[in-house]
């Protein structure tokens, strides 16, 4: 995560207790292990150099001149970002929150900074393969921004199912050893209906616990929905050659014309299982599925009136991240450049902003 040294600790460097130089020492060398990326103006940065030349140590001193030099990149980095946090002197201990247009801002002392950065940042996922495509996102939006993949770190952890998210993301928030991110699926079947349990306890622990965490829930229905055209596209080239293949790329057709036609309702079909008349009854949607129409038989049950959205294959999240595994952000970039995909990319900015971390080891 960016986290900015704020310029009245710079002012206030003679009277810093050795508590507080420890934690800005602590601060320092998360910049130098590439957990995080600490950023001051190069203001800040030399009066501390000048200050406490004698009570940092000699690598924290290094850092400081790493992050003096780096100090031009700040505006850029500050401007991607929708969350980062300001480390300041306050009478105040701990941690507050502040809200600035669409960013997200924690600022919080140096002992809680010192703390709460000690280990690179937590991604919870349903599943391993939910938080790699998660970073690929991010890397898809780092690299709109000509952000280095260098300057991502992440601790990945899955929850094993979305009813388990809310404990994993307790036991972190609890630790209180790094910033902490959890997203899951919304399982929503139409838009605008109540979140599912699940959800509503992720979003309650948040709520109840401080520290820097945030939780977020994909609004479509799995993250399947969100993949980009071109992406579900390099999936399917990840199959080897067979009649089944060429069933699926038709089914992929099939699919894309529904999402050009029928975007919102997209959003809400079973990319991995298929969605039909069946299943729309029980749950009683007819009404918001009906403009699809039947697109093919199904044989769920006899008296099935049909497929109104084919299933493509159901480990197409893992093949889609071998796929992106095979390809270079510049590669990368160049299938997903003239694609319409703006819900991904702000998903792929949260992932990014919790994400950033300094590229280069103070020598």
């Amino acid at each position: 995560m960016l986290i900015l040294l704020d310029l009245n600790i710079a002012e206030a460097a003679h009277e810093l207790s050795e508590d507080e130089v420890d934690s800005l020492d602590d601060l320092l060398l998360c910049h130098f292990k590439l957990y995080h990326y600490v950023g001051a103006a190069k203001r800040v940065a030399s009066i501390l150099i000048e200050k406490l030349a004698t009570r940092l140590t000699k690598r924290s001193l290094q850092t400081l001149r790493l992050i003096s030099d780096q100090s031009s990149e700040l505006t850029a980095i500050i401007r991607s970002s929708k969350f980062h946090a300001i480390v300041r002197r306050s009478d105040v201990a701990g941690v507050t929150t502040n809200i600035q247009g669409l960013q997200h801002i924690w600022i919080c002392d140096l002992q809680y900074a010192s703390k709460w950065f000690s280990q690179p940042s937590t991604l919870i996922g349903e599943h391993l393969v939910d938080t790699k495509i998660l970073k690929v996102a991010a890397t898809d939006v780092a690299s709109g921004f000509g952000i280095s993949r260098n300057m991502q770190r992440l601790n990945c952890e899955m929850s094993g199912g979305c009813g388990n998210a809310w404990e994993v993301l307790k036991n972190r928030i609890e630790s209180a050893l790094c910033p902490v991110l959890c997203i899951i699926d919304s399982d929503k079947y139409l838009p605008n209906v109540a979140p599912n349990p699940a959800v509503e306890k992720c979003h309650k622990v948040i709520n109840e616990m401080n520290g820097i965490s945030s939780f977020f829930e994909i609004e479509p229905r799995e993250i399947e929905n969100l993949l980009p055209d071109s992406l579900l596209a390099g999936a399917i080239s990840m199959l080897p050659n067979s009649p089944d293949r060429d069933e699926i790329e038709v089914k992929y057709r099939v699919l894309m014309g529904l999402r050009k036609r029928f975007p919102v309702i997209y959003r809400h079909v079973d990319i991995k299982e298929g969605t039909c008349r069946t299943w729309v009854n029980k749950k009683n949607v007819q009404d918001f599925f009906k403009p699809i129409g039947i697109v093919d038989k199904c044989e769920c049950q006899k008296d099935c009136e049909g497929v109104i959205s084919p299933a493509l294959f159901k480990d197409v999240l893992a093949k889609t991240v071998e796929f992106t595994d095979s390809q270079s952000p510049a590669q990368l970039q160049k299938f997903l450049k003239n694609e319409e995909r703006p819900a991904w990319l702000e998903l792929g900015q949260i992932v990014m902003s919790f994400s950033f971390a300094n590229g280069i080891r103070v020598m």
